[in-house]
């Protein structure tokens, strides 16, 4: 795929190899919206929808190391991506969701990885004298 967007859209019918083929050849987001606006939404696509949102956008986190630096920076401040919308709409793409759901993972893991790393050895750890 050109772009995470028609990866993402490919999920909508992946069995249909001519849908699919046709995402993977377009790198324009006019074409790829063209190419959705006929495609038959799977029975469940609102319910696993932020499912595979969240893991095509991580893949294009793992292809660029400095976007996971840039998303950490961020720190805790809410993430709002603008969408093509009218002035007084507010505008949900989903893709703010997803890049919290993936920054809250690489917090979890650099805790994870912080706090092994600082394990206390309990074998030399003096029992018969508690501090």
């Amino acid at each position: 795929f050109h772009n995470a967007e028609a990866a993402f859209q490919a999920y909508r019918d992946l069995k249909n190899a001519d849908y699919v083929s046709r995402l993977a050849a377009a790198n324009n987001p006019a074409v790829i919206r063209i190419i959705v606006r006929d495609a038959p939404d799977g029975s469940d696509w609102d319910q696993v929808k932020d499912k595979y949102l969240v893991h095509v956008v991580s893949l294009k986190f793992a292809q660029h190391d400095n976007l996971q630096e840039t998303l950490l920076a961020t720190q805790l401040r809410p993430i709002r991506c603008q969408g093509r919308c009218l002035p007084h709409k507010i505008c949900n793409t989903g893709l703010d969701w997803a890049l919290s759901r993936i920054r809250e993972s690489y917090l979890r893991d650099k805790y994870v990885e912080y706090s092994t790393s600082n394990l206390v050895d309990n074998s030399t750890l003096d029992h018969e004298h508690p501090v």
